[in-house]
């Protein structure tokens, strides 16, 4: 097996021990990821870890979501975003 896959294993298995029961293990994912992929690449392997790992999450939990309180956060959190969006889109023209 490769070391990258194996690395990248570990990382899933910390990320959801850290989900449902410690929480300060989040902490070790990202320099045990750092040993098998560049540092850029990294968040691209840590993003879609952590979105897959919320999804499972809210399956397993999703009898107990509070529905009325994500949707009445989902405003500010659209505002938020398009806001973080457009400043982004500014810094990174300031780049070039």
């Amino acid at each position: 097996m490769e070391s990258s896959f194996l690395i990248l294993t570990l990382a899933g298995l910390i990320t959801g021990v850290s989900k449902f029961s410690v929480g300060g293990m989040g902490m070790l994912v990202l320099p045990i990821l750092m040993i098998a992929f560049p540092g850029p690449e990294v968040l691209g392997v840590l993003i879609p870890l952590y979105l897959c790992n919320d999804l499972a999450v809210m399956l397993f939990y999703r009898r107990r979501i509070q529905w009325r309180v994500i949707v009445s956060m989902l405003p500010l959190l659209l505002l938020l975003l398009l806001l973080g969006m457009a400043l982004g889109s500014w810094w990174l023209q300031g780049l070039d």
